[in-house]
């Protein structure tokens, strides 16, 4: 019988009420727990992020977005006149960026010449894939871009150049 009343001490004495004041501190301290781990991690995935820990190089940025735009010139012809427009659009847009970032890469000196000849490969490509497009309903932003894409491949030549 000392079964039974160990079960009715804990229900009715002294004993059952300090097992339910342990049981809402160990609750308590978990759900704390878990709050601050919760808080921990959150606040460090900011400064876990892919491109902090390996951050593009002006070169890479370059050559994404010459690729991007190389991708788009192969396809411009197969779409209307409207998204032809668009896609001309955003290739200039593209081309400015990557001569912007050329020129902060130059200032700042961290140009390598042996990423430059790569670069022009690539530019010389887009541009007579361009000169091959029969059928655009947007000439003048296609000689727009033409325009610039020559341009920073001129630059470009200079740099080398020098």
């Amino acid at each position: 019988m000392s079964n039974k009343e160990t079960v009715a001490e804990m229900w009715d004495g002294h004993k059952g009420a300090t097992m339910m004041k342990n049981s809402k501190r160990t609750w308590l301290s978990l759900a704390f727990f878990l709050a601050f781990i919760s808080l921990a991690v959150q606040g460090s995935s900011e400064h876990l992020s892919f491109d902090r820990l390996y951050p593009q190089t002006w070169f890479s940025r370059v050559i994404d977005n010459c690729m991007k735009i190389w991708s788009e010139i192969e396809v411009v012809e197969a779409f209307d006149a409207q998204e032809q427009e668009r896609i001309f659009d955003a290739c200039l847009g593209r081309v400015v960026y990557c001569q912007h970032l050329y020129g902060e890469a130059h200032k700042t000196r961290l140009h390598k010449k042996e990423n430059i000849p790569y670069l022009i490969q690539g530019l010389e490509r887009i541009d007579k894939r361009c000169d091959k497009i029969k059928s655009c309903a947007h000439s003048q932003k296609m000689d727009l871009f033409k325009a610039y894409l020559r341009a920073f491949k001129t630059t470009l030549l200079d740099q080398l150049g020098s």
